[in-house]
């Protein structure tokens, strides 16, 4: 009788389905997984925890269900998977953690899969990782009217046709300092509009109009032997995306940069993330006056930088560099970090 009760006690734990287990041989009774566990084979005489990146919310379950994009379990045995965080995204199924969204992109929602670029990738930037809003895309702006009903946007360099417009044109800096340039007299006949200010052009008088950003210190900050450093941009978080309570600014030339005191915390100056203007491009040696190579752009930190090239204004101004022959002979083309 004892060996007869033994065998089917063991022959019942064996047969077991998946999704339920024995819990140790010799049992008569099969117990459902409960929840953040399974058991995919027959018989088993224990349920094993989901690992990270799956769950089960539902007793019984033979196999577990992999976090969709959006969303991430951390640890193992989850019963359910946590949508991503604002400012943060996933963009793989089965995944562990959500990825902050890089500078340049944002991401206001919840359980995103991917991030929003800034209106432009060339010009716009965000001063730390994981933005969660537009708001945080800093870059220059000018609103132009060719007509009372026509308001354009430039964010990038641009040449405009003004040939048949008969009034005057209105130019409106919104963000950043911008160069209005006469084609025909690149570098001796132009405008400079300051930003939030306003000007007023004749487009009878020109056929076109070159227009582009002079990136100063309204996005970055100089910093190369210890002079330029103060920054007058209206940058409001620290490079955690924290809010500030006092300016971005350097006015004591130390070596974090821009700083600010974060609201809420005890006065310790935090960085607020903003690039060094142009010295973070070390594309050539010294001046780069024996630079003749072609690169266009370096890695650092993990980023990818671009280049700038000898014969462009943009981001960076040239006040003494033009593209004639003899410049080119002197200074060299390529790109450089001037």
């Amino acid at each position: 009788k004892q060996w007869y009760q033994r065998r089917v006690a063991i022959t019942a734990g064996d047969k077991c389905k998946p999704g339920s287990s024995a819990g140790k041989k010799g049992s008569i009774k099969c117990d459902a997984c409960s929840p953040g566990s399974f058991a995919d084979n027959i018989g088993s005489l224990s349920c094993s925890k989901c690992s990270a990146g799956s769950f089960s919310s539902k007793p019984g379950t033979a196999v577990c269900s992999l976090c969709s994009s959006g969303s991430v379990a951390p640890g193992t045995g989850s019963t359910h998977c946590a949508a991503c965080n604002s400012g943060s995204y996933q963009d793989k199924k089965g995944q562990k953690k959500c990825n902050l969204c890089a500078k340049g992109t944002y991401q206001h929602d919840k359980g995103s899969s991917s991030c929003t670029a800034c209106r432009d990738k060339n010009t716009y930037t965000t001063y730390h990782t994981g933005a969660t809003s537009s708001d945080d895309c800093h870059g220059p702006l000018i609103r132009y009217a060719l007509r009372s009903d026509s308001v354009h946007e430039l964010t990038d360099v641009k040449t405009i046709d003004v040939s048949k417009h008969e009034s005057e044109i209105e130019f409106h800096a919104v963000s950043g300092d911008w160069f209005i340039r006469i084609p025909e007299h690149h570098y001796t006949d132009y405008h400079i509009v300051k930003q939030g200010k306003k000007i007023y052009l004749n487009g009878v008088e020109h056929k076109s109009l070159h227009i582009e950003p002079l990136i100063t210190n309204m996005f970055c900050y100089k910093d190369t032997e210890g002079h330029g450093q103060r920054f007058s941009g209206y940058q409001t978080k620290d490079y955690l995306g924290r809010q500030c309570r006092t300016q971005c600014r350097n006015y004591d030339g130390e070596d974090i940069g821009p700083h600010c005191e974060v609201a809420g915390h005890a006065y310790l100056p935090s960085p607020c993330g903003i690039p060094k203007c142009v010295w973070d491009v070390k594309c050539s040696a010294g001046l780069g006056v024996e630079y003749r190579g072609n690169v266009n752009s370096l890695t650092e930190a993990g980023v990818k930088i671009a280049c700038q090239s000898w014969n462009s204004n943009y981001p960076h101004h040239h006040s003494d560099f033009h593209p004639t022959s003899k410049n080119k002979e002197i200074y060299g083309l390529g790109k450089h970090n001037y």
